[in-house]
């Protein structure tokens, strides 16, 4: 793994900005994204945002809602058509932390453990471990590159508000399956 990637990383708490009775807000790149899963109205009520492309509100909608108190933890996104999405959703349940791997398909491309428990929030390594074991992104990656494509690793984004370098850890695993792309990633 790179060095500089603190596996280590532990967020204080999935929780301390939930305000009871409101729904949790998105982060501001993810707003556009939300409008278009909820189907939210423009400013005049009564059609979308134009800017939300028909891609874009296509793409990633069957994603299963969230649960009462549960927080999204981490997402990734292929960028490939389809664009399709997983994600780690957390909410706390008898003084501990359930955790749930969801996709867009009802668990069709889940394996292993999709869920589990942990008393405080997981480390950038736990997490990591524990979504890519569930949903094994560079299995994914490879079954939806055509014969004459090879694996990018612009095909899809790492997200999380909670985890900084989990974009970086997950281009990191990719990498290791595939090292033809560490070049790829110098700038």
């Amino acid at each position: 793994m790179n060095n500089a990637i603190n596996l280590s990383y532990r967020p204080g708490s999935y929780f301390q900005d939930e305000r009871p009775g409101r729904p949790e807000l998105p982060a501001p790149s993810d707003a556009r994204y939300v409008e278009a899963r909820r189907g939210v109205a423009s400013s005049d009520g009564m059609t979308r945002d134009k800017e939300v492309s028909l891609t874009e509100s296509m793409n990633n909608g069957y994603l299963p809602r969230l649960l009462e108190g549960e927080v999204e933890i981490a997402r990734i996104r292929l960028q490939a058509k389809p664009a399709d999405a997983a994600c780690v959703y957390a909410r706390e349940e008898r003084g501990a932390i359930a955790y749930r791997v969801v996709d867009e398909y009802g668990g069709d491309t889940l394996q292993g453990k999709q869920q589990t428990l942990t008393d405080k929030p997981m480390t950038l390594g736990e997490l990591t471990n524990f979504f890519l074991g569930a949903w094994p992104l560079v299995d994914v990656l490879e079954t939806r590159v055509m014969e004459d494509e090879h694996i990018s690793l612009n095909l899809f984004r790492a997200e999380s508000r909670f985890y900084p370098g989990f974009e970086a850890l997950c281009r990191q695993c990719v990498i290791e399956r595939h090292p033809e792309l560490r070049d790829s990633t110098r700038r």
